[in-house]
């Protein structure tokens, strides 16, 4: 007895026995419900992998060269460190700033803005990036370094001649917030015909 109320336990069977049904009811799949959501998961996942197909990207740093905002590809990056003074090479072409010593091992550092015809750098500060070539790595001086980032290569457009003064040959395409992609290869290759003279 609860407050002098005799308990209905027939009642609190039957409503026991609605509720565990209800709940059974409710575990069990209603077979075209699955059928409809496996039929959405599958076109997002087509959609998913044909996007992923038709758009392919590449993880790229930024960098500025004056007033040019440029990216190279990641891969090309050996390491970056802070532009300090280098040694001088005398009679070197005026695109070679110096030498420095990383770790015990002599690398020529260039002038990356000059060799790629951008706008006017800074003439102190900024970054060495030390770019992987063929014969070791060769440093190209930046005036500020950006984060890692993925562009996709689809919305790349063509520099052509209308981005500032730097050279259409360095250039694989610009993003739509105006970074210029520029072409690891073509950039490396000028970089290593200035200190070929002096290997």
């Amino acid at each position: 007895m609860t407050n002098g109320k005799r308990i209905d336990w027939d009642a609190v069977k039957l409503r026991m026995a609605e509720a565990e049904a209800l709940i059974g009811r409710s575990l069990e799949p209603d077979p075209a419900r699955v059928a409809e959501l496996l039929r959405e998961r599958a076109v997002r996942l087509a959609e998913r992998r044909r996007q992923g197909a038709a758009a392919p990207t590449e993880r790229v740093l930024g960098f500025w060269l004056g007033d040019e905002h440029c990216g190279l590809e990641i891969t090309t990056v050996a390491e970056i460190q802070p532009y300090q003074r280098c040694t001088p090479v005398p009679g070197q072409a005026a695109e070679l700033l110096g030498v420095v010593n990383l770790r015990g091992r002599i690398r020529p550092v260039l002038d990356l803005a000059g060799m790629v015809g951008s706008k006017g750098a800074a003439a102190d500060g900024g970054y060495v990036l030390f770019l992987r070539t063929g014969s070791g790595e060769i440093g190209a001086r930046v005036d500020r370094v950006e984060a890692v980032r993925s562009i996709r290569l689809d919305e790349l457009t063509d520099v052509g001649r209308g981005s500032g003064q730097l050279a259409s040959r360095f250039a694989k395409g610009i993003t739509r917030d105006s970074l210029i992609l520029l072409d690891a290869e073509a950039v490396t290759a000028a970089l290593a015909t200035v200190i070929a003279p002096a290997s």
